[in-house]
């Protein structure tokens, strides 16, 4: 294995492997759990949460105005209570 890359085959237990290979066959990305991307959005949560400014929250991101938005619209609809 060589950096975060491995060989299915080597890594999975068989039966799994094959029930994977029935579904898909390639290149696959796996996440981790905790991407930086979600790092990146709690992040976001938490400085609006907090009343950053969107310019406050570019600064401390490095993220676009537009995608702090989309990341803002998500919080909202988090926030929001489940419809009956």
């Amino acid at each position: 294995m060589q950096g975060n890359y491995a060989n299915a085959k080597e890594v999975l237990p068989d039966d799994l492997f094959e029930k994977l290979r029935k579904h898909y066959t390639g290149m696959l990305y796996i996440p981790a759990k905790d991407s930086k991307a979600q790092r990146v959005k709690k992040l976001v949560f938490s400085l609006t949460a907090g009343g950053a400014s969107s310019r406050e929250i570019e600064i401390i991101t490095g993220l676009t105005r537009r995608r702090i938005n989309q990341i803002r619209a998500e919080y909202k609809a988090d926030q929001r209570p489940p419809p009956d």
